[in-house]
């Protein structure tokens, strides 16, 4: 099964706090927020075991330096991970489907963005 998005918001909130955790929609306010957006999975691996999942990750900030801090911030807390349970889910693994978080854009308020791909892989759920 795929990783619910908020048991990773509750998972690393945490490593980015004061900074809020959100899915899907990147609002206008507050200036700095970390967004997750789930993306189309791989096929299962293992015989069907496992079931990988992409999460996109953007970090915004009003300065280049917060942005990046955060983004790499969730970077070391995604590649360090080694099977954990989110929420009512266990997560094998993390890792970097494209690299460290790089510089997207600034936005029209002049706040810098930085995204990142991860790859989970997960229990298929079987039933």
């Amino acid at each position: 099964m795929a990783i619910p998005l908020a048991d990773l918001i509750t998972w690393l909130e945490p490593f980015v706090s004061p900074i809020p955790v959100v899915a899907n929609f990147m609002a206008s306010e507050p200036d700095a927020q970390v967004v997750l957006n789930g993306g189309a999975g791989a096929a299962p691996t293992q015989d069907g075991a496992f079931e990988p999942g992409h999460i996109h990750i953007r970090c915004r900030g009003t300065t280049d330096e917060l942005a990046e801090a955060t983004a790499l911030a969730v970077h070391a807390a995604l590649v360090s991970l080694s099977s954990t349970q989110m929420g009512g889910t266990w997560v094998v693994s993390a890792e970097s489907a494209a690299g460290p978080p790089s510089f997207l854009m600034r936005d029209t308020s002049q706040r810098s963005v930085y995204i990142a791909t991860y790859l989970f892989v997960t229990p298929t759920a079987i039933g």
